[in-house]
């Protein structure tokens, strides 16, 4: 478990709060408490009233929506550093997506109270506004990528997007390939099919529950620069 200190360094290093001011910085770590979640454990459920926002800043976060029926698909997955939870508390309603604990994490949580006093500040609730914009704007680029008809492209694409903001080199997406098909609409073999492609070209490597991003400009543009068929959905 990282210390609290380390948490919020890493906030202000990475992510939406390292973009914002130093007031609002300090304004929203000073308030924020030091949360751990065991693998698989909710940290929200759909439906359940809002207790605030929180930070993720170790671990992977499974993010989940109601599919009909009692039924529930994964949407993506989030790794540090990356924050959610604010659409709750704008509305002061009830959660719309499931986030649980895809492995053990570390999280800092504002509560919802301390998010209702800091949005106060005009310019603070500018602030938290610009980060609901900015998951909108994900939302809008996931739903994108479902319509890509190559198949391959597809999976590039998504792969391309989890990537984004992370560190090390090179980047490391952690998804299992069967949640990386339903993330695409696909089937597993398929996606099984199309990594094997992507690695053989030196795009990505994939391993237990991880895929390494090894070229990820070439990985969004390879439907322009290589000529070669893909596989199509079945």
């Amino acid at each position: 478990m990282i210390s609290k200190d380390k948490a919020q360094d890493l906030a202000r290093s990475s992510g939406w709060l390292s973009s914002q001011s130093a007031k609002l910085q300090d304004d929203v770590l000073s308030r924020c408490h030091l949360r751990t979640f065991r693998e698989k454990e909710t940290i929200f459920h759909v439906g359940d009233p809002c207790a605030g926002l929180y930070c993720l800043v170790d671990g992977v976060v499974r993010i989940e929506f109601a599919a009909g029926g009692g039924d529930y698909k994964i949407a993506s997955v989030a790794q540090p550093v990356f924050w959610f939870g604010e659409g709750a508390a704008f509305r002061r309603g009830a959660y719309l997506v499931t986030v649980a604990a895809q492995r053990p994490l570390t999280a800092l949580h504002l509560p919802h109270q301390d998010f209702e006093r800091l949005i106060e500040t005009p310019s603070h609730c500018r602030a938290f506004a610009l980060l609901s914009v900015d998951h909108f704007d994900e939302c809008l680029q996931l739903l994108g990528q479902l319509l890509i008809g190559d198949v391959e492209h597809r999976i590039a694409v998504r792969l391309a997007l989890l990537a984004e903001g992370l560190n090390g080199a090179p980047p490391v997406v952690h998804v299992t390939q069967s949640d990386l098909a339903e993330m695409c609409g696909l089937s597993r073999p398929t996606v099984q099919q199309a990594l094997a492609s992507l690695e053989r070209r030196g795009l990505v490597r994939p391993g237990y529950r991880k895929i390494e991003i090894l070229d990820a400009e070439r990985l969004v543009r390879r439907h322009e620069s290589e000529a070669e068929p893909s596989s199509r959905a079945g």
